[in-house]
């Protein structure tokens, strides 16, 4: 496993938990994530905000499983494929929330972001934005190159880091960006 694959793994596996942790910790939460949906039609956004919910949470365990796989496989043993399934899984998640997002836009409806829990700030452009550079984090981790056996300690000091940092700002890439062009509050 490279470097550059954990820290992918590892980043997209910390977003997707707080993602998933924040829409399902309470019912409100989860209603309130459900009733942002306005694009998907009213009978089907429980069942479309649990896949979606479902999914964050199958992303987290594969990709994190990919990050215990690279610190603990035996160094004759292939890594499995199942991490990079969770990359590829993230990669689809997050082309369907921009879709979302884009379509709320298109027809002109301010909803509050429930991406990571409450939100002032209304779905748009910044959203697409945080979403396209975590679609640059699965197509990295996606793309790096495929190594058998455990990361060294060294590549584990550098990808975790990298990754918490990289999570950190993906996660409050709203509020970040905010600072610097003042966005649209609900």
């Amino acid at each position: 496993m490279s470097v550059v694959t954990t820290g992918c793994q590892l980043s997209i596996a910390i977003v997707f938990a707080i993602s998933a942790f924040t829409k399902l910790r309470t019912g409100a939460a989860f209603r309130s994530f459900v009733a942002s949906l306005v694009m998907v039609p009213g009978p089907f956004r429980y069942a479309v905000a649990a896949v979606l919910a479902a999914g964050e949470v199958i992303v987290t365990v594969l990709a994190a499983g990919g990050v215990a796989a690279a610190v603990a496989v035996a160094a004759a043993t292939p890594v499995p494929a199942w991490p990079r399934l969770g990359l590829a899984l993230a990669g689809v998640l997050l082309v369907v929330l921009s879709a979302g997002i884009a379509v709320t836009r298109w027809r002109g409806l301010r909803v509050a972001c429930r991406c990571f829990g409450r939100s002032e700030t209304p779905l748009g452009g910044v959203h697409l934005v945080r979403n396209a550079l975590l679609l640059v984090v699965v197509a990295l981790g996606l793309s790096a190159p495929a190594v058998t056996g455990p990361l060294p300690v060294a590549g584990l000091a550098v990808a975790v880091p990298v990754a918490l940092t990289t999570a950190v700002v993906l996660v409050f890439f709203d509020d970040i960006a905010d600072l610097f062009v003042p966005g649209e509050r609900t």
